[in-house]
């Protein structure tokens, strides 16, 4: 915090609110976005703006759902901003996805996309060969029999992408939202994120262990805190941060449900309730002092944004953490578990 408050200072001394050229500092860039989505949550969003605006200097390529939530902020006040539109379009964003799912206002799109030349400047080539990897990682999970008749495929071919993956990352550098752009209809999730997904520390296919290539990545604000602190917390295994403990879930008695069916349903589904894990002092205590190390949000506010996403869609904080879902055999226990979860209302 000290960090945060120092420089907070010489910006409003200097600056004037002008764009400065700052040397990249991700550890002063989190500190801003954590306080401007404190704002939002707050409904402040004058003050939120003026937060992303500051933390944009501290990082030569903001995320693209921060860049999305200061657009936001300045849409909602009156005076939406086209250089944000700008970046947003520029990293694949849709007109689509902003106008039928963030329910951004048609007209303010397309006066917007008038005034705007976009000129694609992320790295097509990586890009393209990371979709192919992506298209070749679910080529046999679409069917349902995927992890029987196709187990040996799959390994092969996660084996395969692991590597691959690695090598890219070693020889293009890590694929940053600014060089590979993002999914049309997605903010928060690079598309390599299945890849590192399905070789998580205890997963049927595991060969690559991507921790230490994401921890530098996220002190070179490469890619997203939460995400990355997610990432690790898939590929080692323990949950160190909280991301899969402290986010949200659904579970299911599987002797009312087929168990596959349900937990894609659970996943995708807008209908149904979602809910939070109790946790116990001793482990919140343990999951913020580790947060620490990369300037996450306590659980606490953590948790307070994830309510408050899940009730305000038009915002996008990337902060879910693992969606669990699962289906619980034993009628006492499924009845034990939502006895103790705590509903998101």
């Amino acid at each position: 915090m000290i960090f945060y408050q120092k420089y907070l200072w010489l910006f409003l001394l200097f600056s004037n609110g002008t764009i400065l050229a700052q040397k990249s500092n991700p550890t002063i860039y989190y500190q801003f976005t954590n306080k401007a989505e404190k704002e939002i949550c707050n409904n402040n969003y004058k003050e939120a703006l003026k937060l992303y605006s500051q933390s944009f200097n501290f990082l030569e390529g903001p995320f693209t759902h921060d860049v999305y939530n200061a657009f936001v902020c300045s849409w909602l006040l009156g005076k939406p901003n086209h250089d944000y539109y700008k970046i947003l379009r520029e990293r694949g964003v849709s007109k689509k996805f902003l106008i039928e799912v963030k329910k951004i206002n048609v007209k303010t799109i397309d006066s917007l996309e008038r005034l705007t030349v976009i000129v694609p400047k992320i790295n097509k080539g990586y890009r393209d060969t990371l979709n192919v990897m992506v298209n070749r990682d679910q080529s046999f999970r679409k069917y349902d029999d995927r992890y029987t008749t196709y187990a040996d495929t799959i390994k092969k071919i996660d084996n395969k992408n692991a590597i691959a993956l690695v090598n890219l990352i070693n020889s293009n550098g890590f694929p940053s939202e600014k060089i590979i752009g993002n999914d049309s209809n997605d903010l928060a999730h690079p598309i390599f994120f299945i890849l590192i997904f399905h070789n998580a520390h205890g997963a049927k296919f595991q060969s690559v262990n991507f921790s230490s290539m994401i921890d530098k990545a996220i002190k070179d604000g490469k890619i997203d805190n939460r995400l990355g602190a997610q990432l690790i917390d898939y590929s080692d295994g323990t949950d160190q941060y909280g991301t899969a403990s402290a986010g949200i879930c659904y579970y299911y008695w599987e002797a009312n449900h087929d168990k596959d069916s349900l937990a894609n349903w659970a996943l995708t589904s807008e209908n149904h309730k979602w809910y939070l894990m109790p946790l116990d002092s001793r482990t919140q205590i343990k999951y913020d002092k580790n947060r620490e190390k990369y300037y996450l949000d306590n659980i606490d506010d953590y948790r307070k944004k994830i309510q408050f996403q899940i009730k305000n869609s038009l915002f996008d904080f990337g902060l879910y953490g693992y969606k669990q879902t699962g289906g619980i055999a034993i009628k006492s226990e499924f009845d034990y578990m939502f006895k103790n979860l705590i509903e998101i209302k």
